[in-house]
């Protein structure tokens, strides 16, 4: 269920400068990152073979909004978009290194093979940016019961 994925990132980037002085053909710039000084391993513990049902609603709020705007005409523009795969950012789960096929579900929803209580901990729910200068992460204690883990009591405890 689980797998651990180890993969080498480097921790810098090269400078502006450095760049500048590549394009007025300085030979004292360096034009590449020397990897063997700035390379950090990273480790991750994913799931592995996953599906999700992900159930969702909206609510108008009247910002930005038009004198056409409708509930209706929002839930079809969702709608059409998702039965023609057409998405503004490619779904991935937790980073762009484990992208996400999405397809709507219409009709009903499939039972969950998996029967029983899993306590899975701590995980990352989301990133609170409110304060630039301290940005918090917020955890969530995850449970799947019969092969749901579900997220809306998390989401009202905020």
């Amino acid at each position: 269920m689980f797998t651990t994925i180890l993969r080498n990132e480097v921790d810098s980037k090269i400078s502006d400068s450095d760049v500048r002085k590549l394009m007025e053909h300085s030979k004292s710039a360096k034009g590449y990152i020397d990897t063997t000084k700035s390379i950090q391993q990273r480790s991750a513990t994913v799931l592995k073979n996953v599906k999700y049902v992900i159930e969702a609603d909206f609510t108008m709020t009247g910002i930005n909004s038009n004198e056409g705007d409708t509930p209706e005409k929002h839930y079809n523009v969702i709608l059409r978009r998702l039965r023609n795969g057409q998405y503004y950012h490619k779904s991935y789960l937790g980073t762009r290194e484990f992208p996400a096929k999405v397809t709507l579900l219409e009709g009903e929803c499939p039972k969950s093979e998996l029967t029983g209580e899993q306590d899975f901990g701590m995980m990352l729910y989301d990133m609170d940016y409110t304060d630039k200068n301290n940005i918090i992460p917020i955890f969530f204690k995850a449970k799947m019961i019969d092969g749901i883990v579900d997220l809306i009591d998390v989401e009202k405890a905020r």
